[in-house]
């Protein structure tokens, strides 16, 4: 099973009941208000909420004018190879029919001639939040939250200043490390997405939708899980920073060279700089690439772990 979620200072875990978000059961274990059960596509949410937000009982509304951020969590996990090598046969067909993943309760990874743990997750990492929207701009708070704007058309270097700062903002714990995603966490998650725990069953996988529009959130069947617990508008919305140094084979641990390139839709030619274009209206979930392939809209997403 999954690894439970570490929750941080200001975060409460939601659940949706009744066409509402409340708030869940941090322990998992009140069936009514179930956190997360990843065996049925059901992705562990939480909220990082006001400073002035009155915690209150399980069941009780998350009312979304309290709410600051919206994040998933991707648990710690390893992944049956098939790309070994950039002429590797796709063994067990993982792009039609899923990739095989098994969640790791433990902290020490494992590689072998079958599995290997995602390396985003080292050797002591049990898992990482990433958020389930875009980033958007409230008056001078940044968000990441449902039904606004992506706040787009800036740098990269200006979207890393926005974050900085994020963790004060968010009455967050000193030891959370707030971050632009990089390209191995929008793997993982990716990676889930595309196995029985995400889009993926004994009938094959189903192609997330991609959203057209700027909005974030703006419909369930845009999420990893096409529904309302997964990460939204990865393969839509605005295209989307992350970090990682761009140059042939090196951004490429987490995207398969399937021959023929099924999920490799990359410029064969690329710089140097330390950030790469994932996502995008019309570009898909397995896109990457750099600015140059990609519209002229780009924002970004964050990811919450702990230092």
């Amino acid at each position: 099973c999954a690894n439970k979620p570490e929750l941080f200072n200001n975060m409460i875990p939601v659940t949706y009941k009744n066409g509402e978000w409340v708030h869940a059961d941090s322990n998992n274990s009140n069936k009514d208000y179930l956190w997360y059960d990843y065996s049925n596509s059901k992705w562990a949410n939480a909220v990082v909420v006001k400073k002035d937000y009155k915690n209150g009982k399980v069941g009780t509304e998350i009312k979304n004018d309290d709410v600051l951020a919206w994040y998933v969590w991707i648990p710690r996990f390893r992944y049956k190879l098939w790309n070994v090598g950039e002429e590797a046969p796709d063994s067990y067909n993982a792009y039609d029919n899923g990739i095989n993943v098994i969640f790791e309760n433990g902290l020490n990874s494992i590689s072998n001639d079958n599995y290997i743990t995602h390396p985003v997750f080292g050797d002591n990492l049990k898992g990482f939040w990433i958020s389930k929207y875009e980033i958007s701009k409230d008056e001078e708070i940044y968000k990441f939250v449902p039904g606004k704007e992506s706040y787009y058309d800036n740098n990269f270097e200006n979207y890393q200043s926005m974050t900085d700062d994020l963790v004060n903002m968010y009455n967050l714990d000193k030891n959370t490390d707030l971050h632009i995603i990089n390209n191995l966490e929008w793997g993982a998650t990716l990676y889930l997405s595309h196995s029985k725990y995400g889009v993926c069953d004994d009938d094959g996988c189903t192609s997330i939708s991609s959203n057209d529009t700027y909005i974030s959130g703006a419909n369930k069947q845009d999420s990893t899980t096409r529904n309302v617990y997964g990460v939204f508008d990865m393969a839509g919305a605005s295209s989307e920073y992350v970090l990682g140094n761009y140059k042939i084979g090196s951004a490429t641990s987490e995207v398969i060279f399937s021959n023929g390139g099924a999920w490799d839709n990359a410029l064969s030619s690329l710089s140097t700089r330390n950030y790469l274009i994932r996502g995008g209206i019309g570009k898909g979930l397995f896109t990457f690439g750099d600015i140059s392939m990609s519209d002229s809209r780009y924002s970004t997403r964050s990811v919450l772990l702990n230092k």
